[in-house]
């Protein structure tokens, strides 16, 4: 967190939606620690991704009165313990907010605080519509909320504009800097008007005699091109692991495991949280068309303030003179690096 932020007057009041947006790797953890500390009353943390509230959860632990759904502990009894609290705070997915918890911000100071914010609208209004109704149904109890996440389209902002309106009496939007990276890559290098032959063989290079490097993330479009990475890295004995969704726990138990990886394959599912390693490259195998996912993804890099570089498939076009002198530049240090048998 690069400086002090004092939401204390704006999150104590009821039927209150404070939006706060800010670059990955600014401190949210930090700040939400930072608030319970100081905060009157109760906090409901609630992520949208199991992984994310048992580490957020690990992070916050050594706290007093700090209760979590989604670790192995008695749920129940975490609960109660909750409920029986003056002063606590309970890590849950979104699942595992039930209405009674909801109901009792109308008598009790709690504050709800809603992780990677934006998860709520895009998946909460597609694949998983329980993220949206718990969030209405806060909003429409007179809580006191605050939404976190790195990444708002402006259009989306409009629409939790017009959508919590009428739902709470106010609204702040705090915005520390949205869609953008604190951390500023180094290069970002386009491939998207050459062959994916030419991306294939960067990395290659990258991977096998770039001893700069640390370890490398790849991500992949589908779980399938995970799995081909890593029989792939098996053969070349290559030192690797994958993450694909619904199995991030059991990657940051291969990360404990193996905690400086040569390279990481995955899909987006790793584009939101979960703590990594020193990541000094950045490949992404696919246009990423919506711009919060594209910042998401970039943002894993770098994320101790290392430089970074950043290898995309991002659609560019071919009548710009700067796309294809771009281009041309990889293309010819493709050819000299080919002659040299690199």
């Amino acid at each position: 967190m690069k400086k002090e932020i004092n939401l204390s007057p704006i999150i104590s009041l009821k039927s209150t939606f404070t939006l706060m947006l800010a670059p990955p790797g600014w401190g949210k953890t930090t700040l939400i620690l930072n608030i319970y500390e100081e905060f009157n009353g109760k906090i409901v943390f609630i992520s949208p991704l199991k992984a994310l509230a048992c580490e957020f959860f690990k992070r916050a632990s050594h706290l007093k009165g700090v209760y979590s759904l989604s670790s192995n502990d008695s749920k129940e009894d975490a609960k109660k313990l909750f409920i029986e609290s003056k002063k606590a705070m309970l890590v849950l997915t979104a699942e595992k907010l039930s209405d009674d918890i909801i109901a009792r911000s109308s008598d009790e100071n709690i504050l709800f605080i809603f992780d990677e914010f934006h998860l709520f609208y895009y998946w909460g209004q597609s694949f998983r519509p329980i993220l949206f109704e718990k969030l209405m149904a806060a909003a429409n109890n007179s809580a006191q909320m605050l939404g976190l996440t790195a990444t708002m389209d402006p259009a989306l902002l409009e629409t939790w504009k017009n959508d919590f309106n009428l739902a709470v009496e106010n609204m702040y939007l705090l915005n520390l800097g949205n869609q953008k990276l604190l951390n500023i890559p180094t290069k970002i290098y386009n491939f998207s008007l050459l062959s994916k032959m030419v991306f294939y063989r960067y990395f290659f290079r990258e991977v096998f005699f770039n001893d700069q490097a640390k370890t490398i993330l790849f991500f992949c479009r589908y779980r399938r091109d995970v799995e081909m990475w890593l029989d792939f890295s098996k053969r070349r004995n290559l030192n690797a692991i994958g993450c694909v969704g619904g199995a991030v726990e059991d990657f940051i138990r291969d990360l404990e495991e193996n905690p400086s990886p040569r390279c990481i394959f995955s899909t987006s599912a790793l584009s939101h949280g979960v703590n990594l390693p020193t990541i000094t490259q950045v490949f992404i195998d696919y246009p990423v068309d919506n711009k919060d996912f594209w910042i998401q993804m970039v943002g894993r890099g770098g994320r101790d303030g290392t430089s970074f570089q950043v290898f995309e498939q991002e659609k560019k076009s071919w009548s710009s003179i700067g796309n294809l002198y771009h281009s041309m530049l990889l293309f010819i240090k493709d050819l000299f690096l080919l002659r040299q048998n690199l």
